[in-house]
Parts: C-alpha cells; structure tokens; sequence
C-alpha cells in the first residue's frame, strides 16, 4: 500500500470567541475552573478549548531538537530585548518631550519676561506722554484766557505789582501763605479759564499750582509784543525743596511734575513748549527758569531775590 501524497484537511480557523477563550486559559494556566470563573460567558468555548489542549496531552514527542530548541530561545530573547529597546525609545521619548516641555515653559517664560521688560518702559513712557501733552493742552487753555485777559484790561497781564513777593523777600518756609501763581484766579474769577486751568493735571502736590513769572514794576511783560519770554510752567522744583525744609545746592532742576523729565512752559507769544532742561533761551541768553538772577549777573541763589534783577526769567508758585 502506497503512501497518499495528498494533504492533510485543512482546519476551519478560530472564530472570535475561541480565541478569547484560548487568551483566557493561558491567562489562568489552563486552569479550566479560574477561567470559567473570570469569564462565565465563554463557558462552552473554554471547555472545548481545553479539551482540544488535553488530547496534545496524549501525542508521544521524542526528545527535542537541540538545534530548534536553541534558534526558538534566540528568538524569544531577540524579541525580548526589542521590546525593550521599544521600552526605552518610549521613556527616552517621554523624557524628551517632557524636556521639550520645560523648554516650552522656560522659553515662553522668558518671552514674558522680554515683553515685561519693553512693555512696562514703553507704557509709562507712553504714560508721561499722555501727561506731558495733557498740561500742554492746559497752557493753550491758559494761554486763551490770558489773550481774553489782555484785550480786556488795556493789553495788561494778571501778573501784576500786587503779586511781587512781600518786602522783596522770597517765602521759603512751609507755612507761607503767598503764592504767585494767585494771578491766574483772576482768569478764572473773569471767566476766562476754568479753575482746572490753573495747575497741571499731573501735579499730585496737595496744592497744586504753576508757577508763573514773578512781576516786576520796572519790566512789564507785554503779550505777544517784545521779546518771546517765558509767563507759565510747571511748578519751581527748588521753591518746593526749601519750603519742605532742604537746602538747595543744585539750581538747575527741572520741575517734580512730569518725574522731573522737563516742564511745559507758556511763552508770550502764546507758544507752549516741553523743555528738558530748566534754561530756557530768552532774546539768545540761556536764562534759567526757577532761579532770580542777582544785580551781578549771576544766577547762583534761590535766596537772592532782594537783589532780583527785575528783567530776568523768575517764575514761582
């Protein structure tokens, strides 16, 4: 009797069911009663199952093949270490991107910190603008009252004799009760100006006041006629540091109003301007705003006002 060349039937493949039910038996050992247990609904599957695993039970197999045993082992390790290297480029991928992460954080950190430093900067400069054009806009309303002023009263400014200082002396002390910028309530008394006109919107002193041009009997000022002469600013920085009781060494300050940055100043041509600098050029002399000058020439002392030299730029509040 010939052997059959043909082959062996082919068996039908696992169905969904009988394949969970195997999953489940290797699971559990092949211990049919803990999986009957951990899965009830695959009851019959897992019987059969194990029945079919019980009759490989009753195939005689010599010893193994040395040679099979050995590439089977090598294969089981290469794939162990494989999926440990998948393991390790998983966690290496997890630091890096957790790395990636603090980057992020640290990078968009520093951009805050970039757009603090800039911003901050540009917004109070943006701020002391608004400010510095604010008072601007004040003088000019100042400047209408003052034109409204003049064409009343014979072309004669509020700055008259009566607000010259008492007895030629300059009050100094915090408990004074004189204060030149007095004449420009006579704008708002006549309706020319509201009472806002009279000081910068910036100043935060408890009595807000410009300090405006000391008059002087000898030196009228004349209104849009003469030499371009400064009549208003913003208040005497050297006035303020005597009153509160310091001595004062540096006379070229510029006014506390806009941070000490500089100070609008009204001129008679009725010109405002933002000056840095408390010199301000008056008929091509440097003359300081804040400081009188003496009979000798010399702008060296707030205190020498009985020696003023009437012609001269001397503003006070």
């Amino acid at each position: 009797m010939t052997a059959s060349n043909e082959n062996p039937p082919t068996p039908p493949p696992l169905n969904t069911r009988e394949a969970d039910a195997i999953d489940v038996l290797v699971e559990h050992g092949f211990d049919l009663a803990q999986a009957t247990n951990a899965r009830p609904d695959l009851a019959n599957e897992l019987r059969s199952m194990s029945a079919s695993m019980g009759e490989l039970d009753g195939y005689v197999t010599g010893e193994p093949d040395p040679d099979l045993v050995a590439v089977t082992l090598a294969r089981v390790d290469r794939a162990a270490r494989d999926e440990a290297a998948r393991m390790s480029t998983r966690s290496e991928r997890s630091r890096v991107s957790g790395m990636g992460q603090w980057r992020d954080i640290v990078a968009v950190a520093a951009v805050a910190l970039l757009v603090v430093s800039v911003a901050v900067p540009v917004l109070s400069y943006v701020k002391s603008q608004k400010q510095i054009t604010a008072c601007s806009a004040n003088l000019y309303r100042v400047a209408s009252g003052l034109e409204g002023f003049v064409g009343d009263h014979d072309g004669s400014l509020p700055m008259a004799a009566g607000f010259m200082f008492p007895n030629g002396a300059l009050p100094t002390t915090a408990s004074h009760d004189f204060h030149a910028s007095d004449c420009l309530d006579q704008l708002v008394a006549g309706g020319y100006c509201k009472g806002e006109c009279c000081a910068c919107p910036s100043d935060s002193e408890a009595d807000p006041n410009y300090a405006v041009q000391i008059a002087s009997p000898a030196h009228p000022l004349h209104w849009r006629t003469g030499v371009r002469r400064p009549v208003v600013a913003d208040r005497n920085p050297l006035l303020d540091l005597l009153r509160a009781g310091y001595s004062v060494t540096i006379l070229n300050l510029n006014s506390p109003t806009h941070g000490s940055r500089g100070q609008n100043v009204l001129f008679t041509d009725a010109s405002v301007e933002f000056v840095t600098t408390s010199g301000v050029s008056v008929n091509g002399t440097i003359d300081q705003l804040y400081v009188p000058c003496d009979r000798g020439g010399l702008e060296d002392d707030v205190c020498s006002f009985a020696d003023w030299v009437g012609s001269d730029t001397f503003l006070a509040h």
